[in-house]
């Protein structure tokens, strides 16, 4: 069950037809802490999938409405952040993906790019990532207090994923 008792002023905006989304926004505030700021647009919408898009998480902040709906659903080994700030960016259609991000917190911090190409089938045909991390505390992943806060560069590639040649890299370095 999901017990979110948060308040949220949320503001929609739509305008466009439904071949061309010139404007999507949801601005959401609560009373407790979440804030989303989001916005975007879209093309030719009804050729889904085929459509084209592009999303703005200009601001988003976790408070207590949104920790409350993301709790039930979350692995209950995986520990969730508690504090989740940051912008994301992502555009894209069929073809492909991108996203630019920048998140901070009590987790660790992430910025940087992923994306994907090849989206008509159940698992993109390549993705692509380069993300730093910082001051991850892996005590909180593993148990072992004597790990501290650990930060590193991590660039992974992986290609023809939809055929018996996929291939694929990771490098993490500190």
């Amino acid at each position: 069950p999901i017990y979110a008792n948060e308040v949220w002023n949320t503001q929609v905006a739509f305008r466009g037809t439904a071949q061309r989304a010139d404007t999507l926004r949801v601005d959401i505030i609560g009373d407790q802490g979440t804030v989303v700021h989001m916005d975007g647009d879209a093309r030719d919408l009804s050729n889904l999938p085929n459509s084209a898009f592009r999303a703005d998480v200009r601001e988003i902040a976790m408070g207590t409405g949104i920790h409350d709906i993301v709790a039930p659903y979350w692995p209950a080994d995986v520990p969730m952040p508690s504090r989740l700030t940051g912008s994301v960016h992502v555009s894209g259609s069929s073809a492909g993906a991108d996203g630019d991000l920048d998140l901070l917190s009590d987790l660790g911090d992430v910025k940087g790019t992923i994306g994907a190409t090849g989206l008509h089938a159940g698992m993109p045909d390549a993705i692509h990532a380069d993300l730093i991390i910082k001051n991850v505390p892996l005590d909180r992943f593993t148990g072992d207090t004597a790990m501290g806060l650990v930060s590193a560069k991590i660039t992974g590639k992986g290609q023809a994923l939809n055929t018996f040649d996929r291939s694929g890299s990771v490098e993490i370095l500190p």
